[in-house]
């Protein structure tokens, strides 16, 4: 190599001549360019990592924003749904009593149920407020978090 081309890069085509000669020192200019892109990048990729784990904190104090939210759903629901059938149960005996073929006895038992289907509702009543309250809570709670995921 002559000492013209050694600072020069030199690609040779199929026929051996020299083609797209480029001095090294822009290589190396190219290269620091390069160097500063992949710097700035990893600083992005470091910044998108610390969203990310903040993202995952908030989902997981999302998640523990209702603790025990569900089985307490379910709970209420199963209690909404044994009243109905405390319902059904007195309106079959209402249609009993109103045909006539049951006794006295049977109309005191009917009193009876009435009364406790009665304290059951007032009784589920209180339940359902005081989940309203607790679902509206956490709910706030919930879209307080979910605004701040926007944030990130």
């Amino acid at each position: 190599m002559s000492g013209a081309d050694r600072g020069r890069v030199t690609k040779k085509t199929a026929t051996g001549k020299k083609a797209n000669e480029k001095p090294l020192r822009q290589c190396r200019e190219e290269y620091a360019l390069w160097r500063a892109d992949h710097a700035a990048w990893l600083v992005d990729v470091r910044q998108w990592r610390r969203q990310e784990q903040q993202a995952l904190a908030l989902l997981f104090s999302m998640e523990q924003a209702m603790p025990g939210h569900r089985p307490m759903l379910d709970r209420h629901e199963q209690r909404i749904r044994e009243h109905e059938s405390m319902l059904n149960a007195c309106e079959s005996m209402i249609a009993e009593l109103q045909a006539g073929h049951v006794h006295d006895d049977r109309y005191a038992g009917f009193v009876d149920e009435h009364a406790r289907a009665g304290a059951r509702h007032d009784e589920v009543n209180r339940m359902h407020d005081e989940m309203e309250r607790k679902h509206s809570a956490a709910m706030s709670g919930l879209k307080k978090l979910a605004a701040r995921m926007l944030e990130l």
